[in-house]
């Protein structure tokens, strides 16, 4: 896990040791949120009331990193945008669809394959537009709340009741998230690419066992040819074995000609069994892409929330700092476009 705890964690020791340099940080937005903090401190002249604010933020951002400390990581990295992963597990839906002449148990398989992927895509499509309405809907807002504390005009209790309305809103999006549930859907999709293997290497042994049994055939069958060749040479005294040899050849080549048909049939079948097999492996390998960035996005809207409470935490207070909460505002939004980027 990529945790955030420990930098947040010494950026509020050194404020509390009064340090207020700039520093880089691993994170990208943290670093833009914890140095823009720094620049607020040092802007303030006087040194009394530079302390005071220093001391108060220390402690807010002590008791955000005691109660949210455990929620700053990012356990697994975007894999890109949603709607690029969910195209690639649809693509390869269609293919599997798409093959043909399949024996019973993989047209079984198939089947089961594509009517699984396709009410799972659907669930997924559906929570990512509750993700989109949720952006659209609320970016907007915390742009505005950023705005509104840079001036005295708009009371904090409005402010204080457009943030909650905010994080409500993200708490029913995470709730869309974790209900998508898709590990049990990946362990069915996993089963469905065994019995695809299982299937091709059936038709695999079957073909060896046959080519087994046609090189035998055609073994027996010219020791038979050789035996009528015996019996010509005999002449007049030959004609009974010769009768008897031409029985055997014709039997044999009729087992001859009945394997090779066999074999032919045996190898379209499997043919498509491996068409079958690889078509799901690959399905299982983007879906288990789709799968991680759902989880990056669970994280992400994690984050969020937390960022979230810290704010509402400052706007609850009974004398507001407007301007470091709009700092607080501000990291918000930028995680929100975040959000909306990897969710596109």
């Amino acid at each position: 896990m990529n945790y955030l705890k420990n930098e947040f964690t010494q950026f509020v020791e050194g404020l509390e040791n009064g340090d207020l340099k700039s520093r880089s940080y691993d994170n990208e937005i943290l670093g833009k949120f914890l140095n823009s903090s720094y620049e607020s401190l040092n802007a303030i002249e006087n040194i009394k009331l530079r302390e005071e604010k220093l001391k108060r933020i220390s402690s807010d951002l002590r008791r955000f990193l005691e109660r949210f400390g455990d929620y700053l990581y990012l356990d697994a990295e975007s894999q890109g945008g949603l709607s690029q992963l969910i195209e690639s597990v649809q693509a390869a839906v269609a293919g599997i669809g798409d093959i043909k002449n399949l024996p019973p148990q993989g047209t079984t398989i198939q089947t089961a394959t594509v009517d699984l992927m396709e009410t799972s895509i659907s669930r997924v499509l559906e929570v990512q537009e509750r993700g989109s309405t949720f952006i659209n809907s609320n970016e907007p807002i915390l742009t505005s709340i950023a705005q509104e504390l840079e001036g005295e005009e708009t009371p904090i209790s409005e402010i204080r009741s457009k943030m909650h309305s905010v994080s409500d809103a993200a708490l029913d999006f995470q709730k869309s998230l974790i209900s998508l549930d898709l590990n049990e859907i990946r362990s069915s999709l996993a089963s469905y690419s065994s019995e695809s293997l299982t299937l091709k290497q059936q038709y695999e042994s079957e073909k060896v066992s046959l080519a087994a049994l046609i090189e035998d055939t055609k073994k027996r069958l010219a020791e038979a040819e050789n035996n009528r060749w015996y019996y010509l040479t005999l002449g007049i005294l030959g004609l009974p074995g010769l009768a008897a040899a031409a029985i055997v050849i014709a039997t044999i080549s009729g087992d001859l000609e009945n394997l090779q048909n066999q074999i032919t049939a045996l190898e379209a079948q499997l043919n498509t069994s491996i068409q079958l097999e690889a078509s799901v492996s690959s399905l299982t390998v983007s879906f288990g892409s789709l799968i991680e960035q759902i989880g990056f996005l669970q994280n992400q809207i994690e984050f969020l929330i937390g960022e979230c409470n810290t704010v509402t935490l400052n706007l609850d207070k009974d004398d507001v700092d407007r301007k470091a909460t709009r700092l607080y505002v501000l990291a918000t939004v930028e995680s929100m476009k975040e959000l909306k980027t990897d969710l596109a």
